[in-house]
This record gives C-alpha cells, sequence and structure tokens, in this order.
C-alpha cells in the first residue's frame, strides 16, 4: 500500500474514531446514532487490519504519529483524537487484530467517562488495566519534535544517548498539575516551560474563578519582581499552552482571559493590596491584556485557515469576531501582518474592512406617534410585567426555601430513624451532597468524652469512605470548636491553623469548612475538604451552619440513646452478678446453718446428755437467733429467686377461712411486746381459686412487719370480699411510727429500709415488702400502703376473686 493510500485510510479511520468519542459523549450507548458510529468505525478498522497486525496511535505536543505516519493537524478529527488522548494521558494507543465490536464499544465507555467518574476508578490507566482489554493496548513510545522542521521523529530514529536519557527521565512518572496555584508557582521559579497539566481544570479556574486565581498570584510574590515574573510567566503560559486546544476546537478562550486581566487590575488597586504592586497595576494589567489579544488573534487565523483562506473566509471571520470598535482597534494591526503572510492583500484586506463598516451602519430610527392614553397603557403594562416578574421571582424563591427545608427534614427525620450513632452520621453524611461543594469530600468527628479528643466517626468522598485515616487529623475540628462558628480555610497549605499537613498532602486537600456541632453541650464538628481552591459562600455557610444545628440535636439524641442503652446492659448485668452471689452465698449459708440448728436441736432434747439450767438457757438463744438467721437467708433466697424469673404461681383450692385460721393459730403464743392482735375476719365457707402458699407468705410478712414496726399498741388484720365486684380485699393496719412521706415511693423496693443506718432499732433487709409485692402482681393483684407519720401504716392487698362455687353475695 503507497503512503498516500495509507495515510488516507488512516485519517478516514481517525475521522471515524472522534465521531465515536463524539457519539459517546452526546448519546447514550444504545442510541442509534452511538451504534451506528462503533459499526462504521470497527468495520473499517477491520478492513485495516486484514493487512496490517494492528493499529497504532502515538500522540506528543498535539501532534499525531498513526502507524509512524505523522498525520496533518488539519485533517478532519485529528485535533479531537489529540485532544482527548492528552486529556486521558495517553501516549501510545493500539487496537490488535480480533478487537471486536463489544471490546471496543467498552473501551470507548471508558474513553468518554466523566473526569469524576474516572477519579473514583482511580484514574484512567487504572482503569484501563482493571478491564483487562484483550485487543486493545496502551503503550508509552517516545518521539522527538523537530520544530524547526515541524517534523515528528519515531523512537528508533532518536539516538542512542538521547533515547537512554528520555528513557531515565519517563522512568520518573510526572505528576500533572491540576490548580493555577501550581502553575504560578512554576511560573515564580521560572519553569512553567516543561510541565505536564490538565487543561480542563486549570481552563475551569481561570474562567469561573478568576478571583481565586488572582488572589494566589499576589499571595505568592514576596516582591514587584515576583509579581512581574508570575504575570509574564501566567501570561506566556495561557497564550502558547493553555489556550492552544481551545483555539484548535474554535473555542474562544481569550474572554476568560480578558476577564481576569480586568480582576487583577482591580485586585492590585484595591486598599489590601500593597502599596509596591499599585504603581505597576496598568502596566502588568496590560501584559494579561495582550495574551487575551493574542489568544483572540490565534483564532481568528485558525477560522480564517479552516474556513478556505480566501477572501470569503476574510469576510466570514470579520463578521464573526471584528463587529465592535474595540475588537477592530486591537487586532486590525496584527491580524493585517499575519493575513499578509497568508497571502490576502492589502486592497482585499482594506475591502473586507470597508464591506463591514457599511454592513454595521447603523439605521436610523423611525419615529413613531404615540397618544398619551397609548403612552399610560404601555407604562401600566410595565408596571405589571415588573410586578409579575418580581412576584414570579418571590415565588421561585419561596419554592427554593422549601425544598431546602424539605431535605433538612428528610435529614432530621431519617437521623432520628437510624438504630445508632453511627448510622445516624452515615444518614447526615448520604443526604448532605446535594448542600455541599461539588465533589467534596464530608466527615463528622463527635468528642469523645472518654478519651477527651475528637473521633472520626464517617467520611464520604475520600479513603473509600473509611474514617480510620482522619483518626489523628483534628487540629481544625479543635480550631472550630474553639470559636464556636463555622471555620473556612482557603489554603490548607499555607494556613497557620491547619497543622496536619501530611494529612492534607496525603489526600490532596485545598479547602476546608467546618460547622460545629452543638447541642445541650458540644457534639463535634461536621467538616467539609475540597480538593480544588473553593471560596465558600455566605448563603453555603449559612445553610449548613442550619443542617449541623439540626444535626447536632440528633447525634446528641443519639449518644444519649447509645449511653442508656450501655448503663442499662451494665445495670442488668450487675443485677445478674448479683442475685447470682446473693443465691450461692444464701445456699452456702444455709448448708452449715441447717447442720447447726440440727445438732442444736439434739442437745435440746438431752440425746447428747444433760443440760442445766444455764446451758439450757443460752442452747434456746443459739436456737432463736439460729432461726432468725435461716428465715433472712430463706428471704434472700426467695428475693434471688424471684428476681431470676423462677418463681411459678401453682393455684388451687383455698378455704378462705381455714387459711386465716392456720394464719391466727401461729401468733398464739406471747409476742413479746404489749401488743394486741385484732382479727376482724368474716365467716363463710368461702372458696377461692390461688396460690395458697404465695398468699400465706404475703399475709404472714405484713403481720410480721407490723409487729416489728409497732412497740405497743394493735395490729388489726381484716378480710373482705364483694362476689359483685369480683375482689377480695386483706387489710394489715398497725399503730406504729408510721413511714416518712418520702419515703413512700421506694417502701417496695429491693433493700430498701426508712433506716438503713448501722445504728437502727429494726433489723431485717429490706426484702419483706419487695417480696409481698411482687407475689401479689404474680397472683393478679395489687398492694397499697397508707401512712400517718407517728400514727401508724395500713397495708392492703386487693386480689382477683375467683369463686369454685356459688357464694353469699356480699360479706362485712
Amino acid at each position: 500500500m503507497e503512503v498516500q493510500e495509507k495515510e488516507t485510510q488512516y485519517a478516514e479511520l481517525v475521522k471515524l474514531l472522534a465521531f465515536v468519542l463524539n457519539s459517546y459523549r452526546l448519546y447514550t450507548e444504545k442510541h442509534p446514532a452511538t451504534q451506528l458510529a462503533i459499526r462504521n468505525f470497527s468495520t473499517s478498522l477491520e478492513n485495516l487490519l486484514q493487512t496490517e497486525t494492528g493499529f497504532t496511535l502515538g500522540f506528543i505536543e498535539g501532534r499525531m504519529l498513526a502507524n509512524d505516519l505523522s498525520m496533518d493537524i488539519k485533517k478532519p478529527g485529528v485535533p479531537q483524537v489529540v485532544r482527548d488522548c492528552q486529556r486521558l494521558q495517553i501516549e501510545s494507543l493500539t487496537f490488535a487484530r480480533g478487537v471486536s465490536e463489544e471490546e471496543l464499544n467498552s473501551f470507548f465507555q471508558l474513553m468518554a467517562s466523566p473526569p469524576r467518574t474516572l477519579e473514583g476508578m482511580g484514574g484512567f490507566k487504572t482503569a484501563f488495566e482493571q478491564a483487562s482489554f484483550e485487543h486493545i493496548r496502551l503503550g508509552a513510545l517516545f518521539f522527538k519534535l523537530v520544530k524547526e522542521e515541524e517534523e515528528v521523529v519515531r523512537r528508533e530514529d532518536i539516538g542512542p544517548a538521547e533515547r537512554e536519557a528520555r528513557e531515565e527521565a519517563a522512568a520518573e512518572p510526572a505528576r500533572k498539575i491540576e490548580r493555577m496555584e501550581e502553575v504560578i508557582e512554576h511560573c515564580l521559579k521560572g519553569s512553567q516551560g516543561g510541565i505536564d497539566f490538565d487543561a480542563e481544570r486549570l481552563s475551569f479556574e481561570v474562567e469561573k474563578k478568576p478571583d481565586v486565581v488572582v488572589r494566589q498570584m499576589l499571595d505568592q510574590a514576596t516582591d514587584l519582581d515576583g509579581l512581574k515574573r508570575i504575570v509574564a510567566g501566567v501570561s506566556g503560559f495561557m497564550e502558547s499552552r493553555l489556550a492552544e486546544p481551545f483555539i484548535q476546537e474554535g473555542t474562544d478562550f481569550s474572554l476568560p482571559v480578558s476577564r481576569l486581566a480586568k480582576e487583577f487590575r482591580k485586585t492590585v488597586l484595591s486598599p489590601e493590596a500593597p502599596a509596591a504592586f499599585k504603581d505597576s497595576a496598568e502596566e502588568l494589567t496590560r501584559v494579561l491584556e495582550q495574551a487575551a489579544d493574542s489568544i483572540k488573534l490565534g483564532l481568528v487565523v485558525r477560522a480564517f485557515q479552516e474556513g478556505g483562506g480566501d477572501e470569503k473566509a476574510l469576510a466570514r471571520v470579520g463578521a464573526r469576531f471584528l463587529r465592535s470598535k474595540e475588537a477592530r482597534e486591537k487586532l486590525i494591526g496584527p491580524l493585517r501582518e499575519r493575513l499578509n503572510q497568508l497571502g490576502i492583500g492589502e486592497d482585499a484586506f482594506d475591502q473586507a474592512l470597508t464591506d463591514l463598516e457599511e454592513k454595521r451602519a447603523p439605521r436610523r430610527a423611525r419615529p413613531v406617534d404615540v397618544t398619551p392614553e397609548e403612552l399610560e397603557e404601555l407604562r401600566r403594562l410595565k408596571d405589571r410585567f415588573e410586578k409579575e416578574i418580581a412576584a414570579g421571582a418571590e415565588k421561585k424563591a419561596l419554592r427554593l426555601d422549601q425544598e431546602k427545608q424539605r431535605v433538612l427534614d428528610e435529614i432530621l427525620t431519617a437521623m432520628n430513624a437510624s438504630p445508632g450513632l453511627r448510622a445516624a452520621v452515615d444518614t447526615l453524611l448520604n443526604h448532605i451532597d446535594s448542600f455541599s461543594p461539588p465533589g467534596a469530600a464530608s466527615t463528622v468527628r463527635v468528642i469523645n468524652r472518654e478519651a477527651s479528643d475528637f473521633e472520626a466517626l464517617a467520611c464520604r468522598n475520600l479513603n473509600g469512605g473509611k474514617p480510620n485515616g482522619w483518626q489523628s487529623a483534628h487540629s481544625l475540628a479543635r480550631a472550630a470548636m474553639a470559636t464556636g462558628s463555622p471555620l473556612v480555610v482557603q489554603n490548607l497549605e499555607s494556613d497557620p491553623r491547619a497543622k496536619d499537613h501530611e494529612f492534607v498532602r496525603k489526600y490532596g486537600l485545598v479547602s476546608y469548612l467546618g460547622v460545629p456541632l452543638v447541642a445541650r453541650l458540644d457534639v463535634g464538628v461536621l467538616e467539609f475538604f475540597t480538593k480544588e481552591q473553593h471560596q465558600f459562600s455566605e448563603e453555603e455557610i449559612g445553610l449548613l451552619a442550619t443542617v449541623a444545628d439540626q444535626a447536632a440535636t440528633a447525634i446528641h439524641h443519639s449518644q444519649a440513646n447509645e449511653e442508656t442503652k450501655r448503663l442499662a446492659e451494665e445495670l442488668v448485668k450487675s443485677n445478674r452478678v448479683k442475685e447470682e452471689f446473693l443465691g450461692v452465698v444464701s445456699h452456702e449459708l444455709r448448708t452449715p446453718l441447717s447442720a447447726i440448728m440440727g445438732y442444736a436441736g439434739m442437745i435440746k432434747e438431752r440425746a447428747l446428755g444433760d443440760l442445766n439450767p444455764r446451758q439450757e438457757e443460752a442452747l434456746e438463744k443459739v436456737m432463736t437467733r439460729s432461726s432468725e438467721l435461716l428465715g433472712i437467708i430463706n428471704t434472700i433466697l426467695e428475693a434471688t429467686t424471684i428476681e431470676a424469673g423462677g418463681v411459678r404461681v401453682e393455684r388451687q383450692e383455698v378455704h378462705l377461712a381455714g387459711l386465716l385460721e392456720e394464719i391466727k393459730a401461729s401468733y398464739d403464743g406471747p409476742l413479746g411486746k404489749e401488743i394486741t392482735l385484732v382479727w376482724d375476719c368474716p365467716a363463710g365457707p368461702l372458696v377461692i381459686k390461688t396460690d395458697r402458699v404465695k398468699l400465706k407468705h404475703i399475709l404472714k410478712n405484713l403481720i410480721r412487719n407490723a409487729i416489728e414496726f409497732t412497740d405497743k399498741g394493735q395490729v388489726t388484720i381484716s378480710t373482705r370480699y364483694s362476689i359483685e365486684a369480683r375482689k377480695v380485699e386483706f387489710k394489715v393496719a398497725d399503730t406504729g411510727n408510721g413511714i416518712p412521706a418520702a419515703f413512700l415511693p421506694w417502701v417496695f423496693d429491693l433493700f430498701r429500709q426508712v433506716d438503713s443506718s448501722g445504728a437502727r432499732s429494726h433489723g431485717g433487709l429490706g426484702l419483706g415488702l419487695y417480696i409481698v409485692k411482687k407475689y401479689t402482681e404474680m397472683l393478679g393483684g395489687m398492694v397499697q400502703v397508707e401512712t400517718d407519720n407517728g400514727k401508724g401504716s395500713i397495708f392492703t392487698v386487693i386480689l382477683p376473686l375467683e369463686t369454685v362455687a356459688p357464694q353469699p353475695g356480699l360479706a362485712t
């Protein structure tokens, strides 16, 4: 195949490749236009690979090689493919035999992915390696551009020494510059010529953030000479390198550069700027303006050449770029010179300007007769339209406020519904993206009271969402919490408040906003980090502060709930240990005590010999005290069994009168006090269904308690029942000292006593009334207490009446 024929075939394939990339950006992969584009490219590539082993594209300094042939940059599609491959840092791209349409489809989808998507995948090359394409390869080829002859030389033609030097240089991966701040640093050092840069990011910064770029220029200039070097370097960089891809695609990049020049002049002349800079403001501004003019000139010449390079092309260029007087004054001189070099004579150029002036001649306005009534109507319409526009703007603002409030409510609701603190924080970060700067990393640091420091609970858009890498970088959070108000840092590298420099460099962080989370106490800090310099607006800060206020309350509630759960678990564990301990100790005490009481009984019965009166009296005291101790141990065992849930209710038929007589008989002996027991119980064959043992235990505990706390007087035991009301009521009333009103809420609690001091006059462990209440509740009833301090107490047990035979109506 002849060289010319090869070049034609390669150019056609490159044009189809550019069309494919455009289709993937404009449409989905299933769109008919995309399908047709990929099919055409695949067919042409297959035809080429029948005669050649592969199709390799190489890229260097804005030029392209196709299978070792230098491609004309003016050919359709070549500039776009060059630009796209350089954006993705592709040095060499090879399509081998056997590549399928499906493999091509996957590869072009990857090439057309947005920058943020590729960044999340670790970059284009990492994503390419993970995709494991079988017939598509990326390479690192070396070329040499001989600019004097505009010739691209292949690697084989480079001398061994130069090739070795280039290979050594290529072994060291160059970091691509993505921020104008770094460009400014290179300009200050005078080394901007050989840098590798991301044109898309840098142009975005120049266009959207000229004030930030200007501030960076002034911040890095330590003196006037430094500022001059920066301005000259930045101007040259934008003119000769950054603007080139825009000129190739016909986009006017001179406008952002002009705005940058205006912003520079305004900032340098502001009161905050150093006085030494002000004197050179006009001179330095002109340098930037000249760069803008040069970029515009390059664009005009490019449009002229692509339009055919003749007088018709000149007319079209004039109509497009030279309509304003300012543009003509700046560009006509250098444009005339450039076009003369391209074959446009002086006469043709002057004629084009004359024609342009005639087309631009203003038409005279024709006077219109308007009556006063019509004028009034026009004014009325004007007022109405202004009101409608204002009302529309107000409605739009209201809708935005309502939408923001809706999202805020959603965040708060979702956080409150989260099962725990970490889940609540994750929910906050999942919902907050709509309020934070695009692509910003966010984290929530809460105050760990035990460690007296911050703890990063969750993060987004950095370190794979794992907060473990954030645990040590708390300096900014401390600063934000110390002020109690939002903390903004424009440049984390240079701001003295940012002390975690390794953390900042590791993740490439530039700007910072920290909003304190404050509820009843200081909760923590909600933080945002950007990888590009970002000027947080008052609206952003205010909105995020509102989010933080609501989030702080939700986080505080989550912390309180978790603390409550933790304390509850500890309490349950403590109670379980206590119950197990009491149960074990009680069993261990009861066994030897039973042996002691057994031997004491044998001695009392003279089984081991006779006793004299003094021995018999002492033995009686031993048996009495042992019996009391056994009662205490049994009570402890009862209480621990109740706490452990080991008590079961065994209902049976109980003759109430018989049970009461049995209890009464146990108190026939002397009580050792001046106390009278009064029994007020109805006669009659009332039979109820209940747990006999527990009911007896309830009544005996209440009677024993009344006798214990009554020095003299009487204890009255009464019973009443009602068939209609289906209840039976037991009362135990005493004439003792009563119970202080302040103690009543705890009278039935475990181990609670009115007097718990070591010098108290009454014994016991505070278990009797606790057992009474628990047994009463097990029987389906309730217990109440009435007391008059100094006059006695009345305990009332009310149980449901479940009879087993017809009974009389009402006994009193």
